[in-house]
């Protein structure tokens, strides 16, 4: 799973919501949505856009849910506007999430996670963040989720070069459990670097692995 994080400094949601889904097109998204008046305006919002569309909701009767889960399993719908109801416990198998906002609770971040990349596939996970978002994000990046900063413009989607990062204790072990070699060979640096690179990376996905397990 990848993950990406947008933030929206003195933009809205919304308007970060529309540029985006100008550029991407998922075979199937599910948004999620924490606020329960939040949920019909995005809802709306994909609309206006004529964009195929299904709203899931607790406040629904169970007969209502129960028809909008079946129409998504049908393949119906290329999106899912939804609250955190859908994030566990409901067979969804999405290509993309969006993270419209971030959950009260953080575990969930981890459930609304899970609905993608699934039984070995590939997927994405993009997450708008708003400006007393940073905190949780910090957090989120402790348990192994490892974002990486997008922007959004005409021509796409660009990346963002990432300051140098604090390694946590557990990251400098890792890299002091590297063996160094007896003889110092040409290219040292660069095959070192690389080195302390996959086996970081390597580190954070079993720590991302296990917090979801955990779950």
């Amino acid at each position: 799973i990848k993950h990406y994080v947008i933030k929206a400094g003195t933009r809205s949601r919304g308007f970060i919501l529309k540029d985006l889904l100008k550029i991407l097109n998922p075979y199937f998204c599910i948004i999620f949505v924490s606020k329960k008046e939040d949920q019909p305006e995005v809802f709306n919002l994909l609309n206006e856009m004529e964009l195929k569309v299904a709203n899931l909701s607790g406040d629904m009767p169970v007969r209502v849910r129960r028809q909008v889960i079946k129409e998504v399993h049908e393949l119906k719908y290329q999106y899912l506007v939804t609250s955190d109801i859908a994030s566990r416990g409901i067979d969804f198998d999405a290509t993309h999430i969006i993270n419209y906002d971030l959950p009260y609770h953080l575990e969930y971040f981890i459930h609304r996670s899970g609905r993608t990349g699934r039984m070995g596939k590939t997927g994405e996970v993009y997450t708008i963040q708003g400006e007393n978002d940073h905190r949780k994000i910090q957090n989120l990046s402790k348990k192994g989720i490892e974002f990486n900063e997008i922007k959004l413009s005409k021509g796409g989607i660009t990346y963002v070069i990432p300051r140098e990062r604090v390694l946590k204790e557990e990251e400098i072990q890792v890299i002091k459990s590297i063996k160094k070699p007896t003889k110092v060979k040409p290219n040292y640096r660069k095959k070192n670097k690389q080195q302390i690179e996959k086996a970081l990376k390597e580190h954070r996905r079993k720590e991302y692995a296990k917090n979801r397990k955990s779950r």
